[in-house]
């Protein structure tokens, strides 16, 4: 008799969820909370490679709300530690304990030529240092909920709700509140290195009066997104935002959809595998996903849209993910930090590219290495390529130590070449 198995935990998905580096980053903020492995009884790797950073499982168990998928027991009406006793509160939907979590990092930089210290090197011990309050769940398997606050910059996070499939018979989850909008496979906070995905954090046009970027698309926003599993292995997200710096009216709008081949599908149910006869491709998986966001910003005076496609291989511990994004601005606005125009630049129309390469190997639970390319082209302004290896120690699974370089060639409009080189060190823990 053929013998098959399961490749997943039994198909569980639950526990914990999950600019330090040059101007051109935003400053990396990632999400993974201990209060789901509380809630849920799982340990951190259930859901995660290396938190923050999901695997599989963890991206249904989000898909689905931050509740247990199909098959799964919906142990959160019981009682922690006690699974033969009831919960009356989580019965009727509160939870027996508040599901709050902490987070804390701190970062050390050693800028080889750092541009602000006349190319000079400089060491700082205080390259950032932040603490994040964050709670999330279900109510219920009805409505998830997250909300996060920067104790350390007084900043509301993410704060949103989910209402799941609130029509009965349509697969399609309603999502209102503070968000980073779906649009690449992959959010900022579902990354283990430091640096953000520089294709997502690439800015165009810039607020003329602080210099701040007006638009990025890992930028969270105010909105409302419908998105849902329509398919075991078929997923979507569309919504509209308020966008940024905006007077006007006008909204934002952007649509997701992608696709899974082999591997758990998007609500975490293995396929059978013979173990009599295994194969290359039975340890395999490609996740394939498309994107566009087309909006409005300083001011709605520049009309801008981006269109993306990224693509997720996996094979056992090895990871290789790649993204590209192309956009077209109208009238950007080109200003540096102290609100001065570009005169190359500024008001003139720019198509931008960009792109990354990344590939992963988890050589043991502790240990990850990774290294990544990333270029992006804006016309007018500059070309920028940047390589990034890092190594990430977990002791245990809510402490992390990252070591990463980041090596950073720029070519501006004007012919001005720019070289960066920055090591960055960062201790994290959540609990």
């Amino acid at each position: 008799m053929k013998k098959t198995i399961k490749k997943s935990k039994k198909g569980a998905v639950v526990a914990v969820m999950g600019a330090l580096l040059f101007p051109s980053f935003m400053i990396s903020k990632a999400y993974a909370i201990p209060a789901f492995s509380r809630m849920y009884q799982k340990e951190c790797a259930t859901c995660h490679t290396m938190y923050p950073e999901r695997n599989e499982y963890g991206e249904a168990f989000e898909k689905n709300g931050y509740y247990p998928p199909e098959g799964v027991s919906k142990a959160a009406t019981r009682t922690a530690g006690s699974p033969n006793v009831i919960d009356p509160l989580g019965a009727v939907g509160i939870p027996s304990q508040v599901p709050v979590s902490f987070w804390g990092q701190a970062d050390i930089t050693n800028n080889k030529n750092n541009p602000a210290q006349n190319n000079r090197p400089q060491l700082n011990l205080d390259g950032g240092t932040s603490l994040d309050l964050m709670a999330g769940g279900n109510f219920l398997g009805k409505v998830g909920y997250w909300a996060d606050y920067d104790l350390a910059g007084n900043q509301v996070g993410e704060v949103f709700l989910q209402l799941m499939k609130p029509i009965p018979g349509i697969p399609v989850n309603i999502k209102i509140g503070k968000f980073e909008p779906k649009t690449s496979l992959w959010k900022s906070n579902n990354n283990a290195m430091i640096a953000d995905f520089g294709h997502l954090a690439t800015n165009v046009d810039r607020n003329p009066t602080t210099g701040e970027p007006n638009f990025t698309l890992d930028t969270q926003q105010n909105g409302v997104e419908l998105n849902g599993v329509l398919l075991p292995r078929l997923f979507f997200a569309t919504g509209i935002t308020n966008g940024l710096h905006k007077k006007t009216n006008g909204k934002d709008w952007y649509g997701h959809i992608s696709t899974k081949i082999g591997g758990a599908d998007f609500k975490g149910v293995e396929p059978e595998m013979d173990l009599d006869k295994t194969s290359f491709v039975d340890f395999l998986s490609l996740t394939i996903g498309g994107y566009g966001y087309i909006g409005s910003s300083n001011d709605s005076n520049n009309h801008f849209y981006r269109t993306g496609i990224d693509a997720e291989l996996n094979w056992k511990q090895a990871k290789l993910k790649i993204g590209g994004v192309y956009g077209h601005d109208n009238n950007p606005s080109v200003v540096d930090s102290a609100g001065v125009a570009d005169p190359l630049a500024d008001q003139l129309a720019a198509n931008s590219k960009m792109g990354m390469v990344q590939g992963e190997y988890l050589l043991n639970p502790s240990l990850l290495t990774s290294l990544r390319y990333e270029i992006e082209d804006v016309e007018h302004q500059n070309v920028a390529r940047r390589i990034i290896p890092s190594v990430v120690y977990s002791p245990v699974q809510n402490v992390k130590l990252i070591l990463e370089y980041v090596s950073e060639n720029t070519s501006e409009a004007a012919g001005t070449k720019i070289r960066n080189d920055q090591a960055n060190f960062r201790v994290s823990f959540a609990l």
